[in-house]
């Protein structure tokens, strides 16, 4: 199952382009997990939503980027551990 975009680009990936439609969904995202928080969902659900939409854009930027054979992406810190808030 291919799933849409999160930051669709119909004129070819441009990094300036993605950053600002990436900013824009990650704002209303944190929206929808903080309705959900104030709605009693519980809160490992909503780091793992957050997870998983962190993890859909960077792979997006990645492909998007082209990045060369043998590049690697480390995550450190909250991301690292599962953890965005």
């Amino acid at each position: 199952m291919n799933a849409s975009p999160l930051v669709p680009l119909p004129g070819g990936f441009d990094i300036r382009e993605f950053a600002a439609g990436a900013r824009q969904a990650l704002r209303e995202r944190r929206e929808r997990l903080a309705a959900r928080f104030d709605e009693g969902a519980p809160v490992q659900r909503i780091l793992a939503r957050q997870t998983e939409f962190i993890d859909r854009l960077l792979v997006e930027a990645w492909t998007g980027m082209e990045m060369p054979a043998g590049a690697a992406l480390v995550a450190v810190g909250g991301y690292g551990r599962g953890a965005m808030f």
